[in-house]
Formats: C-alpha cells, structure tokens, sequence
C-alpha cells in the first residue's frame, strides 16, 4: 500500500500527534524521539520504513510523522524498521578499497643485492620556456616502497649499452592495466613511449619490476601545451601489472601536511639524474599564493586553474626537477593498519628547481570524472 492509501485528515493527524498528545523531539545527528512511547528512531519517507507499513496495513495503526507535505510523508522510523538507499560507490573508490582492504600495515622489505641508489644515468632536456620537472634534493627509496611508480620507455633506435629503452618520464599505476601520466609526456621528440617499467625499481634493472607494452595513449582533450592546462593523459597496458595501485584523491581540499614527489630526474638544476627511485616532501600551496612566485615569469602567465595545484618546499633544498615528469604526488592516510597512498596530483612544470619557488602540478581530484569514464565507461 502507497502513502496515496492513508487519507489527508489520517496524515495531518499523524504529524500533529496520535490521540494522546505524542510530540517529536530531534537531536543534532537527525534522530527523533517521541515523548509518550519508546520510540527512537530516523526520519524516512513512509515507503522505506517497513515496520511502519506493516502497522499500517495489518494493524491500522498510523505511523508518527515527522513531516508531511502533498508530494511525500517522512515518519520516525525505529532504528532497524528502515532500508536506506545504498551509496553508489565510484569505481575508483572500490578498486581501492579491495586493493587496501586486509594489506597489513607498512614493512620495510630488505634491499636486494646490486642496487646501487648513488648510480648516475642520462640528463633529457625538458621543454623550451616551460621546463618539465623531476626530483632535486631528494633521497633514495626502500626497496618495493613505491610499488606503483612507473617509468615510461622510449625505444632507442641504437642502443649505447644493454639498455634497450630510455625512460623519460614518469607515471603512477591506478588499475591493474591503466597508468596515469601527463599529457606532454605522451609525445616527446616526435615519438611516443612504448613500455612502462612498474614498481619502482632502478631504472637500470628492469628485471626487479615489470616492463609491459604500452596498448595506448590517450591525452585529455582540452590539453593546452601553451599553458599546461589539462596537463594528463592515461595509459593503457597490453597486459595487467601486479604490481598494488595508488588511489585517486577526489576532494577538492588538500590537507595542509607533508605530500611525497616521486621521480627519477636530475638531482640539481642541469644536474645528473638519477637511476634510483627518489623522494621529497613538500607542501601544498594556496593557488592566488602561488601565482605570485611565476608573475615575473614566462612560465605561468596566469593564476594556476581549478585543474592546478602548487607544492613547494620553502627551504628551497627540495623539489621536483627536470627529467620526469608525470611522477605522482603522494598523499598517505592511516587506516586503521593500512596506510593508503592518495595520488594527489601529477608533477606537470615549473621553473628552476629547488630555488624556493614551488613547482606545479596537475591536480587529480579536477579531473576524477574524466578517469572513471575512460576506464570504467561500461
């Protein structure tokens, strides 16, 4: 039986009190409680309190309302007597919670033999005016401590060692088949990456991690070279990594705490990069703060978008420099006993490292939608 079933007269009756006076009182977290009965409860629309319907229908007893208008009829429903609607939860949101769902809390794994995180590697230039950023003043990573950076390969054509790839960028895993990168790393001399190295490991020991081909690019469609905005692309794998995924942050507001840069790039400004996986901590930065750092500066020639975020360390040691861009920045949130890796942006540009001025970086929780749709579009 619908609510259409119990007449007006029965309705205004019920919000006004059963015979008897019976009044409602409410607390700050929703509930109701009525004055004459036992009666503790929520606030729900007459069709979703089952024990409501029952009385109605086999007992002709009418429900206490709470409140009651021509289109609905929302009566205080014992604890337990009502079905509330299921949140729908976001693709992205599920695929965390079963990746992090019974992991234990964090250990610290035992280096392998032959890592060697003081090793130097290739300097790749960035771009003219606008300089693609990497790790400067960073310090070297535990072994399996970032299972979910990837470095993106580019195929050289005469390799000058045992290196068949060189990896100019980086690149964080999201799903089993799916890494997440910037958009201007999806083309860099003409030519676009054609593996993905996962887990973090030397870039100059591939066999520690897993190289898997590259299937396809796709750049968000309103990327802007010019000013960086939309600043992402997804990568899809041939094959499923097992390597665990970082989560997509999806608030806009970033907690004013420590976030992790991760990268592979050159360690000063024109400096060496590094081979070895490094990190550093920096801190958010308000945007309308942030432009006034690039005001005297090519480039940013505007206040960072809604799709922009800026982190910096204000010692000016730290910060993320030239060689990889499309590195995450991590966000780690205590559980319980599982400690989540948030990725909370994607190191895009900024300009000379480690002087003070905070780099910029494409911030993810801007951009959530346009992920689940390209990965979970079905």
């Amino acid at each position: 039986m619908t609510v259409a079933a119990i007449g007006e007269s029965q309705h205004r009756r019920a919000l006004l009190g059963q015979p008897g006076g019976t009044t409602l009182t409410f607390d700050a977290r929703g509930n109701c409680y009525a004055n004459d009965r036992p009666l503790a409860g929520r606030c729900v629309r007459f069709s979703e309190c089952k024990s409501a319907v029952y009385a109605w229908q086999q007992l002709g007893l009418l429900p206490v309302s709470c409140q009651w208008t021509p289109y609905d009829h929302f009566v205080c429903c014992p604890h337990g007597g009502y079905e509330l609607p299921r949140r729908l939860v976001p693709p992205s949101e599920q695929i965390c919670s079963e990746a992090y769902r019974r992991q234990p809390g964090p250990r610290t794994l035992r280096q392998p033999r032959g890592i060697n995180h003081a090793s130097a590697a290739k300097v790749f230039p960035g771009k003219a005016g606008r300089l693609v950023k990497f790790v400067a003043g960073g310090k070297p990573t535990r072994y399996a401590e970032f299972p979910y950076m990837c470095a993106l390969g580019w195929r050289l054509l005469r390799p000058i060692t045992n290196n068949e790839y060189a990896f100019k960028c980086g690149g964080v895993l999201i799903a089993p088949q799916y890494v997440l990168t910037v958009a201007h790393c999806t083309r860099v001399g003409g030519e676009s990456p054609s593996v993905a190295l996962i887990g973090g490991v030397e870039l100059n020991n591939s066999r520690a991690g897993e190289l898997i081909n590259i299937q396809r690019i796709t750049p968000h469609p309103y990327y802007d070279g010019v000013s960086s905005n939309n600043d992402l692309a997804l990568v899809r794998l041939e094959r499923n990594a097992y390597h665990s995924i970082a989560c997509l942050w999806r608030h806009g507001e970033v907690p004013l705490q420590p976030l992790t840069a991760l990268g592979y790039g050159q360690t000063k400004f024109a400096g060496p990069a590094s081979d070895a996986l490094l990190q550093v901590q920096l801190y958010p930065l308000d945007n309308r703060q942030c432009a006034l750092y690039f005001r005297a500066s090519d480039a940013l020639n505007q206040q960072p978008g809604p799709g922009q975020l800026c982190a910096g360390d204000n010692s000016g040691r730290m910060d993320t420099c030239q060689g990889d861009s499309g590195g995450p920045l991590i966000l780690h949130q205590q559980h319980g006993q599982v400690r989540i890796p948030y990725i909370i942006g994607l190191t895009s540009f900024g300009g000379s490292c480690a002087t003070g001025a905070p780099g910029i970086y494409t911030r993810l929780a801007h951009y959530v939608s346009w992920i689940e749709n390209q990965i979970w579009r079905s």
